[in-house]
């Protein structure tokens, strides 16, 4: 089982509990095209951004335990990637609307999709995700 799908998120906070790492800050991103919510721990030695700024994030769920990067189109046009984990899955209503809540592990990097779920959507099977990552200039 394979998913792929992409968002264009502006980045709303940096860091809001404080810098708690020195190369490390933690970014909570409002999607431009849809009801989603990304959190996610980025080094910011690696990959500067700044309130305001725009990302294209696109995300590969898969079943299996391995992931062939090789099978993404596109792979080589986008600024970063991260290969993690899928650790936590729930379904959430907030008035009337069914979200999905996804938490994924990057080698200690964490990330949170808080996602309208607008069709039949199944993440439960998914084991794995890379999602690729380019700043819009």
């Amino acid at each position: 089982l394979y998913l792929s799908y992409h968002d264009v998120y502006r980045i709303v906070t940096v860091d809001p509990d404080g810098k708690n790492y020195h190369t490390v800050s933690r970014l909570i991103l409002q999607s431009v095209l849809s009801h989603s919510e990304l959190w996610i721990d980025l080094n910011n030695n690696i990959f500067p951004v700044n309130v305001g700024d725009k990302i294209l994030v696109r995300f590969h769920f898969s079943s299996h335990l391995e992931i062939n990067s090789n099978e993404i189109k596109d792979y080589n046009e986008f600024d970063l990637y991260l290969h993690g984990d899928i650790f936590n899955l729930d379904i959430t209503e907030e008035a009337g609307l069914k979200h999905l809540n996804l938490w994924a592990s990057f080698g200690g990097l964490l990330m949170k999709l808080k996602k309208s779920l607008m069709w039949r959507e199944s993440y439960y099977d998914f084991k794995r995700v890379i999602i690729c990552i380019k700043l819009l200039r």
